[in-house]
């Protein structure tokens, strides 16, 4: 059997370049200006006090929000790495504060099952248009049918 070359097409190595950069200029500190009127850390950051749960299926993309989350004062606990079926449900029963990563087209079902709008909901985007898979050349493609 001959050895296969996965390629990732450009699209979506711009898109993690750029979801990483996001994620980095959002954790970085930004610094005071001197006019502002000294305040204690407790009354700067919005999350101090507030523990926040993530499941992640993409680990990555979770941490980087955990980090923006901890620079904002929350504590973030373990993310838990989750099925989507399962991730779906614990966020809608409470049991996590947020799910990581939602690739819109394959956990739609997921979403519906749990409450939809009602009980969940989806904000930003952090991969516009992101695809979700494996690639493959039009060689073996063609040769084992594969579409």
């Amino acid at each position: 059997m001959k050895s296969k070359t996965i390629r990732p097409q450009k699209s979506i190595l711009l898109s993690l370049l750029f979801s990483l950069c996001v994620g980095l200029l959002a954790c970085q500190l930004t610094s005071q200006n001197s006019t502002q009127s000294t305040t204690s850390s407790s009354e700067e950051m919005p999350g101090a006090g507030v523990k926040v749960r993530a499941g992640s299926g993409e680990l990555f993309v979770t941490e980087v929000v955990n980090i923006g989350l901890e620079k904002l004062g929350y504590q973030t606990a373990a993310i838990k790495q989750l099925n989507v079926a399962v991730a779906h449900a614990a966020v809608s029963n409470g049991e996590l504060d947020f799910y990581g990563t939602h690739w819109e087209k394959l956990h739609t079902k997921f979403f519906e099952q749990n409450g939809g709008n009602q009980k969940l909901e989806k904000v930003g985007v952090l991969i516009k248009n992101g695809l979700q898979g494996y690639q493959i050349d039009k060689k073996t493609a063609e040769q084992y049918n594969i579409s």
